[in-house]
């Protein structure tokens, strides 16, 4: 019997998370309050004539009013492209289906019963920590991946399928900057931050390896960390699964279903062999036609479609193998059952679209995110207090601004130059930022992959809401974001690289 936490002060307090996240209305009607609250700032703001210096034009940056002329005509002529260009809507629906796909056929437990026949269940909380970690390199596309399919692990190995998912979930949104590898966010943010360093000067540069060190070590020890949280504080409070029972003593795979999976691993190894071929040669259509290279590319932009297929072909495969797909005619009949979880995320963007595009439009984020980094310039803290100071003013604007690059494309203006005559290098502000951005993801109430994560887990908890989400999260946010300013803070007493180009903490470019 799988022990349950004790009632310690922390139990309580996860309790009281989840008892208050229970009151919060259905994100449906959160998000619908926030419009309505976005509009009624608007106007007030606009009235007000609140603004901000542009710390990059140097324009005057002026809240702009829904309740207008302006505001009107902006809302009727784009309602629809709203919804229609809200990055996870079609993110979500293709990926759902892809997966839903091989799931409804059996595919996907199959290989997880066989999986975890082989992988100590004492181990499987870590691998599902560093799974969501290093899945992050396929950008937004690891928060509908990753997660329902650990739940599925644990679910096939005895344990509570809650805990895998939230594993999984808070590596690939609490570690979305920590990877072994150089991804899109790297090249993406590295850019915004050399474009800041024009105002300070022409002599520093980074570049998308510059935290790289930091990162590889990061993976670890948030692995680690998540791991210790999914076992000893997380699952003990979930308590036992009631179907646990079930799994307990899974059966042996049929012949036909390990034919299946046979036939699986021989289609697998020719489609990426397929994708290999295609992306390995210099003139491939999928490398970037600039550089050559895959980071930026074709490639890494269309990987949620190359990971659909190959959703998709397993699924046939292993479908016509076993005999859960008998004719073609029955693929539009799975694929109809595989959209039935999206549906409740496509009404919701109804709402969390509008929301953030008129957010956006009004100038309130912009605002918001320039006051910020002024209040820091004006505290007047030591090196170290300062980039703690950034972390955590990143960390709450979080909460409410969800693009990464978004918010570093306003921030890096101001702090950029301000940390560099302070003699701190951009590599470190950046990493800093990073921190920030990352840790408090998985409790974000406007997070936008929100909505379709209640969905996974209602499966598994029908009463699931949105506090029960963020009382499971909770703790791996706060364990992320403590552990990563502590290792910030040995990094600079050790003075040690960042990154391969990263030297030093201290620029020593205005030093006399």
């Amino acid at each position: 019997m799988q022990a349950v936490m004790p009632n310690t002060r922390l139990a309580r307090t996860l309790n009281w998370v989840e008892l208050a996240g229970s009151k919060l209305p259905h994100p449906f009607t959160l998000f619908f309050y926030l419009v309505l609250l976005t509009i009624g700032l608007s106007a007030l703001f606009a009235w007000l004539d609140v603004s901000s210096l542009h710390p990059i034009s140097g324009q005057q940056i002026q809240v702009r009013s829904l309740v207008s002329g302006a505001g009107l005509e902006w809302f009727v002529t784009h309602f629809t492209d709203n919804i229609t260009r809200f990055a996870p809507f079609g993110l979500v629906i293709v990926m759902a289906i892809g997966i839903g796909f091989a799931e409804q056929v059996g595919c996907i437990f199959a290989a997880l019963r066989l999986m975890v026949t082989r992988v100590p269940k004492a181990t499987l909380g870590y691998a599902m920590a560093f799974t969501g970690i290093m899945g992050n390199i396929a950008s937004d596309a690891a928060f509908i991946i990753i997660p329902p399919l650990a739940a599925l692990v644990f679910l096939a190995a005895g344990r509570h399928p809650l805990a895998g998912f939230i594993s999984a979930f808070t590596g690939a949104a609490g570690g979305f900057s920590a990877n072994l590898l150089i991804g899109g966010n790297d090249v993406l943010l590295a850019g915004i931050t050399n474009e800041a360093l024009l105002s300070v000067s022409d002599q520093l540069q980074v570049s998308p390896v510059s935290n790289w060190y930091f990162l590889i070590v990061s993976v670890f020890l948030l692995t680690l960390a998540g791991g210790l949280v999914t076992d000893y504080l997380i699952e003990p409070r979930l308590g036992r699964y009631q179907q646990a029972q079930q799994q307990d003593a899974l059966e042996p795979l049929s012949e036909r279903e390990r034919k299946g999976l046979r036939y699986v691993l021989y289609a697998s190894l020719a489609f990426w062999g397929l994708i290999t071929a295609l992306v390995v040669p210099e003139a491939s259509p999928l490398r970037n036609p600039d550089t050559g290279g895959l980071v930026p590319s074709p490639f890494m932009s269309g990987l949620v479609t190359i990971i659909f297929f190959y959703f998709i072909v397993i699924g046939l495969v292993y479908g016509f193998t076993v005999g859960t797909l008998a004719s073609e005619a029955d693929i539009p009949v799975i694929l109809n059952k595989a959209t039935q979880v999206v549906i409740p995320f496509i009404v919701l963007t109804l709402v969390i679209a509008q929301f953030i595009y008129m957010f956006n439009w009004t100038n309130l984020g912009a605002i918001l995110a320039i006051k910020g980094a002024e209040l820091l310039k004006l505290s007047g803290l030591s090196a170290f207090p300062l980039l703690v100071a950034l972390i955590l003013l990143v960390a709450v604007l979080n909460l409410f601004l969800g693009s990464a690059s978004a918010k570093w494309s306003l921030l890096a203006p101001v702090l950029i130059p301000m940390f560099a005559f302070l003699d701190i290098s951009p590599s470190v502000v950046q990493m800093a930022y990073r921190i920030g951005d990352s840790a408090t993801n998985p409790i974000s109430p406007l997070f936008p992959y929100l909505p379709i994560m209640l969905s996974f887990i209602a499966k598994y908890k029908e009463d699931a809401h949105v506090g029960t989400l963020f009382a499971m999260a909770l703790p791996y946010s706060i364990a992320f974001l403590l552990l990563w300013i502590a290792q910030l803070g040995l990094w600079m007493l050790l003075d040690l690289p960042l990154g391969p180009d990263a030297a030093s903490f201290s620029i020593s470019l205005f030093q006399k």
